[in-house]
């Protein structure tokens, strides 16, 4: 379990990985003539593009609202995320996408109406618990919609919050390929509030520490390192003692269908598990990893 202290540095040996939000197309096809197989194909390349297209939105998405957050939607005064929306144009994203982003990083709606945060938590049975974090102008219709998908899915209502510790999560990409984790590591463990730093691929590392401290620690470290902000923000990390296991392919897709469901909900900012990964391969665990922000890892 994390012990996060103002006064004390520690390391950890549970990190976590982050996971943007994708949502999973589920389509089903007939084999009955050649001409239904040629129309299958086409239906499963329009299937991948359509879940790509998703994956790039939700990938631009929390990061544009990452960096309005951070340093404001004063685009004159914010040349990061003037870069972000001008890559997201290019990938395509909608401006309605982009905006929407700019308006939570400012805990808006698109509309201007003040964003209400909440925490809605959850078991699966037997013993999976998870919590999903919501953004919205509507709480009413925000949780009607969680209820509708839970009870659906043959989850239920429950007090998790005490298998998680609330830490706050930093992600680094570097701009330079010869920044190493020892280099972050050392910078990073400088902060008395830091519980511990990882490097989790493609160039981007990820720092775990004390709530309190993530501004101050975000502003600096890029500053010192020259790195970009990936993502700035609290996050629930299950606790090692608590973690349940995922043993079979069928479970971990009745998680994902389950968990893509979860995430059609417009109001849904993030969703974290006490899973970790058993006997299973690493197809079906990504499966069922790419919906969540947070879950369990050895390293």
């Amino acid at each position: 379990m994390y012990r996060a202290s103002i006064s004390t540095r520690r390391s950890s040996t549970l990190s976590t990985v982050i996971r943007w939000q994708c949502r999973q197309p589920f389509v089903t096809t007939a084999t009955l003539l050649s001409g239904h197989n040629k129309w299958s194909k086409t239906k499963h390349i329009k299937a991948a593009t359509d879940k790509k297209k998703v994956a790039n939105r939700g990938t631009f998405a929390k990061l544009i609202a990452t960096l309005s957050r951070i340093n404001g939607d004063d685009l004159t005064c914010n040349p990061e995320l003037v870069r972000a929306i001008s890559a997201a144009t290019k990938a395509q994203v909608p401006k309605s996408v982009v905006d929407a982003a700019i308006a939570r990083g400012q805990g808006k709606s698109p509309t201007g109406q003040q964003l209400i945060t909440l925490t809605y938590e959850f078991l699966v049975p037997p013993n999976i618990t998870m919590i999903a974090e919501i953004e919205t102008d509507n709480k009413a219709r925000a949780l009607q919609d969680l209820n509708q998908v839970v009870k659906k899915n043959g989850a239920r209502v429950s007090s998790t919050a005490h298998n998680f510790k609330r830490l706050g999560r930093i992600i680094l990409e570097a701009k330079d390929e010869e920044l190493s984790l020892a280099t972050v590591m050392g910078e990073a463990l400088s902060y008395d509030v830091t519980i511990d730093a990882t490097e989790v691929g493609d160039g981007r590392f990820e720092i775990l520490l004390d709530p309190m401290g993530i501004s101050e620690v975000t502003r600096d470290i890029t500053r010192v390192l020259e790195v970009n902000v990936v993502e700035s923000d609290l996050v629930y990390i299950p606790n090692r003692e608590t973690v349940t296991t995922v043993n079979s392919g069928e479970t971990a897709k009745s998680l994902a269908l389950f968990l893509s469901s979860l995430r059609e909900c417009p109001d849904v900012k993030a969703v974290y598990a006490n899973v970790g990964r058993g006997d299973i391969g690493y197809d079906e665990w990504s499966m069922l990893t790419e919906h969540l922000d947070t879950y369990h890892i050895n390293r």
